[in-house]
């Protein structure tokens, strides 16, 4: 898993270097085991991304504390019933970048591990107030 976890941080700052791309904002997303990917990302390597829209996380290695990430914001969602997330997961995966720190806006909608409107309506509105 941490090779692979090498090859995917070393081949994304390498596509941010060949479309010279070093300043921009950067965002990650991902959603359920991505969303994870992301977490686990987050605490093996410090990085300059700007932020991070995360929908159905879980707690990822807990007590294995963040790396550094000094420009990060976190959005993130959760379901209060979703059958593959438990709840307290999710929160456990909030408290963690809360304690590390890290900015973290969440979105709690009623239901279970569906993607729905509102959580991407308010990625939206996140995201942009980002980059302004």
């Amino acid at each position: 898993m941490q090779n692979k976890q090498q090859a995917l941080h070393e081949g994304m700052l390498q596509l941010l270097e060949y479309y010279k791309l070093r300043d921009a904002v950067v965002s990650v997303i991902g959603y359920s085991n991505g969303s994870n990917i992301a977490i686990n990302l987050f605490k093996e390597f410090e990085t300059d991304f700007t932020s991070a829209m995360l929908f159905h996380p879980s707690s990822v290695r807990p007590g294995v504390p963040f790396k550094q990430q000094p420009a990060l914001n976190v959005y993130t969602t959760g379901g209060k019933i979703d059958p593959f997330i438990a709840f307290d997961k999710f929160e456990e995966a909030v408290k963690e970048f809360e304690d590390a720190g890290i900015p973290v806006t969440t979105n709690v909608q009623p239901g279970g591990h569906q993607l729905v409107d509102a959580e991407v309506i308010e990625a939206k509105k996140f995201y942009e107030g980002i980059i302004q």
